[in-house]
């Protein structure tokens, strides 16, 4: 099973709206992934292996909390569970000033 197929089937067993890079739908919460880097591992100028880091994307319409909140806990220990490493959630918040509304993205990286 690939990287992706692990991370997809994680994210599915804890939020259903779970999605590869791209998606129609805009409610809250979504979760979104796809592929930052793919660096291939040389030894005597063969290739070895490679290796792969996605990002997961978790937006919101509220602030959470990232040592606690449990949805993305979840998503941290279902990767886990399949074997995956994960980084740290980071925040980034954007502000809509006509709607007077903001999105969370709370983001972290996943690698095999």
């Amino acid at each position: 099973m690939t990287i992706k197929d692990r991370i997809y089937e994680a994210l599915k067993s804890v939020e259903d709206k779970s999605f590869y890079a791209d998606t129609d739908y805009t409610g809250f919460p979504r979760v979104l992934f796809y592929l930052i880097s793919n660096v291939p591992v040389r030894y005597s100028n063969k290739r070895h292996s490679n290796r792969i880091k996605y990002q997961v994307s978790y937006y919101s319409d509220h602030s959470l909390d990232v040592e606690t909140d449990e949805s993305l806990m979840g998503i941290i220990d279902a990767l886990e569970d399949k074997g995956l490493l994960t980084t740290n959630w980071l925040e980034v918040v954007s502000i809509d000033e006509k709607e007077n509304s903001s999105t969370y993205h709370y983001m972290l990286e996943v690698s095999g």
